[in-house]
């Protein structure tokens, strides 16, 4: 498996952001940004969607100056809002020293089991009203 940024020795990560899951015509999915801080003072960052089935797709991987993280992270939100109105970033910073803010990284793993699960289980609820409705 290759990481989506790749973080070298000297490197720092910068900055997290996260959407609330939404849905398309796919199904369930979650954006994520994670940047990093680069040796020659770039931040690097990665916008990529996580879908319920743990399918990550990247949509940008830009550089730029610190300066325009939030003017980045506004033109983001505002590219997405057109297919999703009512999408919301939450952007954290990212200190691995802080186990509360690592925690939170990690734990992305446990709502996507989640998501499935409850995805499933609405599925089975739904073909079993069905079933019910055609008796």
């Amino acid at each position: 498996m290759q990481a989506l940024l790749e973080v070298k020795k000297g490197e720092k990560l910068y900055k997290s952001a996260i959407s609330q899951w939404l849905r398309d015509e796919d199904g369930a999915l979650v954006f994520r940004v994670i940047s990093k801080k680069r040796l020659d003072g770039q931040i690097e960052l990665v916008c990529y969607t996580l879908r319920a089935d743990g399918i990550k797709r990247v949509i940008q991987h830009i550089s730029f100056a610190e300066s325009d993280f939030w003017g980045i992270m506004e033109a983001l939100d505002e590219s997405m809002k057109e297919f999703f109105p009512d999408i919301k970033f939450e952007v954290q910073n990212i200190d691995m020293a802080d186990t509360e803010s690592y925690r939170v990284m990690k734990n992305t793993r446990l709502n996507v089991f989640y998501l499935k699960a409850a995805t499933w289980i609405e599925s089975k609820i739904n073909s079993f009203l069905t079933f019910i409705r055609k008796r």
